[in-house]
């Protein structure tokens, strides 16, 4: 990906939004679960991402890919009293 693309606002998805927040629900932090809310609030008024806004969904889409969420099921699977 150029950093021109990094950098293009896209329109806002609400079912590619939703979609992510469902399947991170488990992993999500505060914050970027309030981020991806109000995402999807301001999408019935704007049509376009700011490029802050871009740039930190973009962030997050990466970080919860679906190759991240098997990993990050795995380990949580594994993870027990015996590793804390």
């Amino acid at each position: 990906m150029s950093n021109e693309d990094y950098f293009t606002p896209r329109k806002i998805n609400t079912s590619q939004i939703k979609n992510l927040m469902k399947g991170a629900r488990n992993y999500l932090t505060h914050r970027e679960s309030e981020f991806l809310e109000s995402i999807l609030s301001q999408s019935e008024w704007r049509k376009n991402l700011s490029i802050g806004q871009e740039q930190w969904l973009r962030k997050i889409e990466e970080k919860y890919t679906a190759e991240n969420l098997k990993e990050m099921a795995h380990w949580a699977k594994k993870f027990s009293d015996e590793h804390r």
